[in-house]
């Protein structure tokens, strides 16, 4: 796009300046006709050792000097200071108020005054083609806040680069802001945003919302708020955006965000043997459909989108229409032109993605007069709109297409849905999830969630709706073959990503999250899921064993055979919770310990990892009523006192004797 901005500049614009430095100071008048500047010779090096500088004066003193830097291209290093550099002030002297130095950042520029001092500098070291900037004039307008009031705003033939609000001040209440921008020409029109700058607003501080006319009653074209950058151009259908901000209470806001407004003439060149072109990135567009017309004749012109990656496809989303959409009037091709297959009308659904990376929208009347808001962009192919069918497999893991925060974060309005099924009518279909969809520390589902059906379709029982908060399990299981799965984003900020894992299970011997087992004085047993078949991949049994009051808990491991490496185990707690205080120990491989609870309750976790395997446990348990203390020391005090009676009777009995035998002696 830059390199058609260039050219445009080159053969269109009237009055192209590449001026040769000679004389090093240079007169320029700003006009209403934006006009050139160019660095020597550009697009050619500039030479080493250059001052140069230009005095642009307004034609008319009233007004401003706009200026936009649409190429820059300077000799520069990592770590330098800018040695070479473009440099602006507000005024026409040296010493007039710095308004910014640069070397690599495309900057705008309005001045406070009529004059603008640009000043080109360049050392004695490397060369590179330099720059190309627009400048013009035009009358001052304000974009800060009116809380009481919508400030329109006019745009002409030149662009104008807004911040808005423009609040840096303390919120001491809820404010509201709106701008109404408009363009005064007669021709028919477009408003285009193209979104330059921005900065994060989280939605308890505030949000905004774009819409498609003169007030908030028009059509939506787009709300938001996080910090994920909302769009990067935006097209209205007609003349006229109404943007409105929220801002509650806050420390501290700075402008948030900075466009720049143009007018975009909707007659167009295309004809029946030519099409129009759209290009689109990953950040979204936005833009009215019919986007243009043909010359003068008032008829749609169709539209080819295309993304700029060509890996990539092409997704499309209906915002908001005008009217009633029962005609059917704008057809969706699925490829570069109208020999590619139909994937339907706009009024069938609201999302399209396309199988390659172009898309026509085509319309079947060139009569048309319904107005359509799109969404588009560029997105790896992360799923169709369509119903993708996946084979669930014993020991075997598969995964979902992961939902992972790249530097681009993880797509936004995705609306994916994957029947999951097993092989066998047999088993059933289990998952396992990773990561979160949430802000950390969070403890309810917001926008981004994956929703689990027990069945075929969403009208089947829920399981469950997951976005990885903490109280949420991490593993489901279907009662069937069949699982349907369907994984929503909203147009707002992306997290840490999701992992969805899943595979077959033999619906009979699986086991539930937690099982209360009664012990008692005879004899029970506990077995691995589907014993003595190999158990689940992944299985995670926790068993909570309850004895009568006054009895233990007794666990006998029969036979064992697990992984030998303990990836698969089983650990054993004295009571029901999970703490080093309680830990008894654990087996696994083919050990066959014994166990036993000091008071009424054992807690058992059986646990396996995703590996394959065979064999599995079975146990013993049961409640022992221990003899208390308290009975054993009345036992000893008892057999004590018992053996003293029968030494003080023995000793009594044996002094009786002595002396009758004494006495007998005596006669």
């Amino acid at each position: 796009m830059e390199l058609w901005k260039l050219l445009y500049f080159l053969l269109v614009v009237r009055d192209v300046c590449a001026l040769k430095c000679v004389p090093s100071l240079s007169s320029l008048t700003a006009t209403e006709d934006s006009q050139t500047l160019l660095s020597p010779g550009y697009p050619s090096d500039y030479e080493n050792n250059q001052a140069c500088k230009w005095i642009i004066t307004a034609q008319d003193v009233t007004k401003k000097i706009q200026v936009e830097i649409v190429s820059l291209d300077l000799a520069y290093w990592f770590g330098s200071n800018c040695e070479d550099y473009l440099e602006f002030r507000d005024g026409n002297t040296d010493d007039s108020t710095l308004i910014k130095r640069t070397c690599t950042e495309k900057i705008q520029i309005k001045t406070k005054g009529p004059h603008l001092m640009v000043t080109f500098i360049t050392d004695q070291h490397f060369t590179a083609p330099g720059f190309a900037l627009q400048y013009y004039q035009l009358h001052d307008y304000k974009s800060s806040c009116d809380p009481f009031a919508a400030r329109t705003l006019s745009v002409g033939q030149n662009p104008l680069f807004l911040d808005l609000p423009m609040f840096s001040q303390t919120l001491q209440r809820e404010l509201n802001c709106d701008f109404h921008i408009k363009s005064e020409t007669t021709d028919d029109v477009a408003i285009s945003l193209e979104l330059l700058d921005y900065s994060s607003i989280l939605c308890h501080d505030g949000n905004f919302s774009i819409y498609d006319g003169k007030n908030n009653q028009a059509p939506l074209i787009l709300e938001w708020c996080y910090s994920n950058q909302p769009f990067q151009h935006l097209t209205s259908s007609g003349k006229n955006v109404f943007i409105h901000f929220k801002l509650l209470k806050t420390e501290s806001l700075w402008y948030v965000f900075r466009v720049k407004v143009t007018i975009k003439i909707k007659s167009a060149s295309c004809s029946d043997k030519s099409i129009s072109n759209l290009e689109l990135t990953s950040l979204p567009t936005y833009f009215a459909f019919p986007l243009e017309y043909k010359h003068k004749s008032k008829k749609v012109c169709p539209l080819r989108l295309w993304a700029a990656n060509m890996t990539q496809s092409i997704r499309l989303q209906v915002v908001s229409k005008h009217s009633s959409c029962g005609n059917k009037d704008v057809t969706v091709y699925n490829g570069y032109d109208q020999a590619f297959g139909i994937i339907g009308t706009l009024c069938e659904k609201k999302i399209y993605i396309s199988s390659s990376h172009n898309m026509v929208l085509h319309p079947v009347s060139e009569d048309t007069t319904e107005t359509v808001i799109i969404k588009a962009s560029s997105v790896v192919s992360t799923c169709s709109v369509k119903v993708e069918t996946k084979k669930a497999i014993h020991d075997v893991i598969q995964y979902l297409p992961e939902l992972a925060n790249a530097v681009t974060s993880y797509p936004h309005d995705l609306n994916c849905t994957y029947l999951l099924q097993a092989e066998s009518s047999s088993d059933a279909v289990e998952v396992k999830l990773f990561g979160r969809l949430v802000h950390k520390g969070s403890h309810k589902c917001i926008g981004d969630t994956i929703t689990f059906y027990n069945g075929d379709s969403i009208s089947s029982p829920l399981i469950s709706t997951w976005c990885g908060v903490p109280s949420q399990n991490r593993k489901f299981t279907s009662t069937g073959p069949k699982m349907l799965v369907n994984i929503k984003t909203d147009s707002f900020e992306s997290f840490e990503g999701a992992k969805v894992m899943y595979y077959a299970v033999p619906q009979a011997g699986s086991c539930k999250l937690v099982t209360n087992l009664e012990a008692n004085s005879s004899v029970q047993y506990l077995t691995s899921p589907n014993e003595p078949m190999y158990y689940p991949i992944n299985s995670y049994c926790v068993y909570e064993l309850k004895a009568p009051e006054g009895h233990v808990v007794v666990l006998n491991v029969i036979k064992s055979k697990m992984e030998e490496d303990c990836s698969d185990n089983v650990q054993v707690y004295d009571g029901l919770e999970k703490n080093a205080a309680n830990y008894l120990g654990r087996w696994c491989g083919e050990d066959k310990p014994s166990f036993r609870s000091t008071g009424q309750d054992m807690l058992i976790i059986f646990s396996a990892d995703e590996e394959f395997n065979t064999g599995g446990f079975n146990a013993s348990y049961f409640a022992y009523k221990e003899r208390s203390s308290q009975y054993l020391t009345a036992l000893i005090v008892g057999v004590v006192i018992s053996v003293m009676f029968l030494v003080t009777v023995t000793v009594i009995i044996y002094i009786f004797v002595i002396k009758k035998r004494r006495w007998v002696g005596k006669l």
